[in-house]
Parts: structure tokens; C-alpha cells; sequence
């Protein structure tokens, strides 16, 4: 997540060694960042949606570890649609179609519509935005649980494509 203060660009200081040991650290400066943050930009990856039931397709646990992604190549459906089809049924079906989005989709959403909640006023200030405090959420996911959430089309930026159109 990117948060912006004026025309500075913000990440977080902690250096990543000490993230690991003291993830209470790491969250209360993150946490530090957006409230003093004019505007937040987050990218998402199948990561947010792990939580929600739908595994990551690289990774341990991940659907590569149990399909040949080649499964999924059009020649290969074309060629061999009968082993193709139970594979993109459990993907696009079972997981897909149980999720639902869970705290981190909901919480990018009332970014999007609300902003930080104690500094709400300070959002509508002149000059400001009358959005709330997220102003772009970028995802490669699928899935479509950000939108779900609530997260608005005018926002949202899918680099791949939507399950639902």
C-alpha cells in the first residue's frame, strides 16, 4: 500500500529484518502512515483472498501444486476438455463461487467510502476529495470480493479480467 502525504511518497521505515521479529511494530507503523496519510493506493494479490477460501494459484497449498497450468491453456481445453473441465469447476465454481470477502476487503472498502474513521472531517476539507481516504485499489485477482466488498467500479483496477463479466 502506498500512502501519500502532500506530493511525498510514504512507505514503511521499518527495515524488514525487524518486521519479521516484531510484526506489532510493522502494524503500528503502517497504522501511523495511513492516519497521517492525505490519500492510500493499495495493490492486492491472491494473498487477500486466501482468507476467504480461494487458494493462490503459485505457492504451498496452491492450485499449481495440484494442476499443470498448461491444464488451463486454451489448446489444451480444446484438445482435452473433459480433463479441463473439472479443474476450472473447482477454480471458478466451488472456490468462487463460496467466497465471500472477508475483513481486509471490507476494510479497503470503507477506506475507499469513509476513510479513516476519526479523521473523516479532515477528508472533506477544501481541497480534498469527497472520497474517502483510498483512492486506488489495484489487484491481479479474479475473484471479484473486492468489488463484493463494496469497493466501486470507478476505483478498482483489475489487471487481468473479472469472473463476473
Amino acid at each position: 500500500m502506498t500512502a501519500c502525504r502532500r506530493s511525498e511518497h510514504l512507505v514503511g521505515t521499518m527495515p524488514s529484518a525487524d518486521r519479521a521479529s516484531d510484526p506489532r511494530g510493522a502494524i503500528l507503523e503502517a497504522a501511523r502512515i495511513i492516519r497521517g496519510a492525505r490519500y492510500l493506493t493499495a495493490f492486492t494479490g491472491a494473498g487477500i483472498s486466501v482468507e476467504s477460501g480461494i487458494p493462490p494459484f503459485r505457492g504451498e497449498g496452491g492450485l499449481w501444486s495440484r494442476y499443470d497450468p498448461r491444464m488451463l491453456e486454451l489448446d489444451y481445453f480444446r484438445a482435452h476438455p473433459e480433463r479441463s473441465w473439472p479443474i476450472l469447476r473447482e477454480i471458478f465454481y466451488d472456490h468462487f463461487g463460496r467466497a465471500r470477502p472477508n475483513k481486509a476487503h471490507e476494510v479497503l472498502a470503507a477506506w475507499e467510502r469513509d476513510g479513516w474513521p476519526r479523521d473523516s472531517a479532515a477528508r472533506s476539507a477544501p481541497g480534498s476529495s469527497e472520497r474517502g481516504l483510498l483512492k486506488v485499489l489495484i489487484t491481479q485477482n479474479i475473484d471479484i470480493l473486492h468489488f463484493n466488498a463494496g469497493s466501486g467500479d470507478q476505483l478498482l483496477i483489475e489487471l487481468l479480467f473479472r469472473t463476473n463479466r
